[in-house]
C-alpha cells in the first residue's frame, strides 16, 4: 500500500511540473518568411526604365506580374512540408511595395534543402471559376472560365535608336504553361518558435532568352510591330524561361 501511494504522489508531482515523456512533446511549430525581389539582370525591376536584354535590345517594363503557387519544403531526410491554400500574386507597381513578402507560419523546424514552387494555378482551380483571396477576378489575372488565369503577365515597350517604339505584351496562361520550379538551398535551417528568412530574386531579363538553355530567344522587331503572346506555340517557350528567372541569394 505504502508503494502504491508513493508511486501516485510522483505522478501527482510530475503532473504539476508539466513534465511530459520526451516521444509525446509538440514541437512548435515556427515561420519562414520568403523576401521575393523581381530584377533585371544585376539591377532592381523598376517600372518604365529602360533596360538592355541579354540578346541587346532596350526595353521598359509597364507591367510585371505572376502567380507563385503550391509551395512545398524538402527535408534532408527527404520528408516535405507543404503550405495549404498556397496562392501569391507577386507584383511590382507603383502601388506596390520593390519587395512582395510571402508568409509561410507554421513551418515544422529542421533543416531544408530544398524550395518548391510553381508558377501558375493548378488545374483544380484554374477552372473553378471566380474565387476569393488573390484569386479573385479583380487582380486582373483572369481570363474566363473555359481558359482560367493568366500565371504570368508582362508588359511593356521596345525602344530603337531612332526614339520609336513598339508595345510588348504577355499574357501567359493555361496548363501547358503551369511551371514547377525547384531551387536548392544550403541548409535552410528553421529553429523552434523563431522566424526565417529566404531571399529569392527573380531576374526579368530572363523571360526574353540570351542565356544558356533558354527555350526561346526573343529579338525586338524593327518595325514597331506589336511583340504580342496571349497564347500559341510560343507561350510555352516564355512559360520554360521565366522558370529559369529565380535564384536564392545566400
Amino acid at each position: 500500500m505504502k508503494q502504491v501511494r508513493y508511486s501516485l504522489c510522483i505522478v501527482f508531482i510530475l503532473l504539476l511540473s508539466g513534465f511530459v515523456p520526451e516521444d509525446t512533446k509538440v514541437i512548435p511549430p515556427s515561420d519562414l518568411t520568403l523576401q521575393i525581389q523581381p530584377m533585371f539582370g544585376k539591377e532592381k525591376l523598376q517600372l518604365n526604365q529602360i533596360y538592355t536584354t541579354l540578346l541587346g535590345d532596350k526595353i521598359s517594363i509597364t507591367r510585371f506580374k505572376f502567380y507563385l503557387s503550391n509551395i512545398a519544403l524538402t527535408k534532408a531526410d527527404g520528408s516535405i512540408w507543404r503550405q495549404k491554400n498556397s496562392y501569391h500574386l507577386i507584383e511590382i507597381s507603383e502601388d506596390t511595395e520593390p519587395v512582395t513578402i510571402v508568409s509561410l507560419p507554421d513551418v515544422p523546424p529542421g533543416k531544408y534543402t530544398k524550395l518548391s514552387f510553381a508558377i501558375g494555378v493548378d488545374s483544380l482551380n484554374n477552372h473553378s471559376g471566380e474565387q476569393a483571396g488573390v484569386l479573385d477576378p479583380d487582380y486582373g489575372m483572369f481570363w474566363m472560365w473555359e481558359t482560367g488565369y493568366v500565371f504570368f503577365k508582362c508588359e511593356g515597350f521596345y525602344h530603337q535608336p531612332d526614339g520609336a517604339k513598339g508595345p510588348i505584351v504577355y499574357h501567359i496562361g493555361r496548363e501547358q504553361c503551369y511551371r514547377q520550379v525547384t531551387l536548392n538551398l544550403k541548409e535552410l535551417t528553421v529553429s523552434q518558435n523563431s522566424s526565417s528568412t529566404l531571399q529569392i530574386q527573380a531576374d526579368a531579363a530572363r523571360v526574353f532568352g540570351g542565356f544558356s538553355g533558354a527555350a526561346l530567344d526573343v529579338k525586338m522587331p524593327t518595325d514597331q510591330s506589336s511583340v504580342s503572346v496571349m497564347g500559341g506555340k510560343t507561350a510555352p517557350s516564355i512559360a520554360s524561361n521565366y522558370r529559369e528567372m529565380f535564384v536564392v541569394i545566400p
